[in-house]
């Protein structure tokens, strides 16, 4: 049986290969479908989507080791933790505006990409459900 932070970590690398792996194969559909510049615009989304999960999943473990760390422990992270853990947004509305208006991309499609980590958490998550139910 695995610990709960095992199984976070788990995860939590399963939805970023099922993220990039629904971007690429998306991408695939939308380039034969709608083009290649709508397909470029739902993988710079979907590239987005998964560093902002990357990010937010390193940010969140740091607020919680800083959150129950006692004063004084190794543990204890600075306030620059928090600064990062906000400054992605402000990095993720800015490569948002340049790919929309510096490349001319397709704004729908874009968001479309930002989007695709949601069915990644949700595949991941019925995969351990199932696993679970399955092991008890």
């Amino acid at each position: 049986m695995t610990s709960k932070s095992e199984l976070y970590l788990l995860e939590g690398s399963q939805v970023e290969v099922l993220t990039a792996a629904i971007g690429v194969a998306a991408a695939l559909v939308i380039c034969f479908h709608w083009g290649v510049k709508v397909a470029l615009s739902f993988s710079a989304g979907a590239g987005l989507s998964l560093l902002n999960y990357r990010w937010l999943k390193r940010g969140v473990a740091s607020i919680g080791q800083a959150a129950t760390a006692q004063p004084g422990e190794p543990g204890r992270r600075s306030k620059g933790d928090f600064v990062r853990f906000l400054a992605r947004y402000v990095f993720l509305i800015g490569a948002a505006y340049v790919i929309l208006s510096g490349f001319k991309m397709s704004a729908i499609a874009l968001v479309a990409g930002l989007l695709s980590v949601i069915p990644a958490i949700i595949v991941a998550s019925l995969w351990h459900l199932i696993r679970s139910s399955a092991d008890s």
